[in-house]
């Protein structure tokens, strides 16, 4: 799935999951390109919750970047 695919998925599912008390965010994090599905209570908006949480956005970050510099290699036996 390309990044626009996944945009456009994005917005469609947000239109979907609006819901009355709280309101559904979908968007990609482009450097992982995972989904970030996150909740918010509509009348304060705030942040209910969001998966995945920004610690693992992060640590997937830093495994791609670390996979990309050479630092996991596959060990073969």
């Amino acid at each position: 799935m390309t990044v626009e695919q996944a945009r456009d998925l994005a917005k469609e599912l947000n239109e979907r999951l609006d819901v009355n008390k709280f309101r559904v965010e979908v968007s990609v994090d482009e450097p992982t390109r995972s989904f970030v599905f996150a909740i918010y209570h509509r009348s304060t908006g705030k942040l209910i919750r969001q998966f995945p949480p920004e610690g693992i956005l992060l640590m997937a970050q830093r495994l791609l970047a670390a996979q990309s510099n050479g630092l996991l290699l596959d060990a073969q036996a």
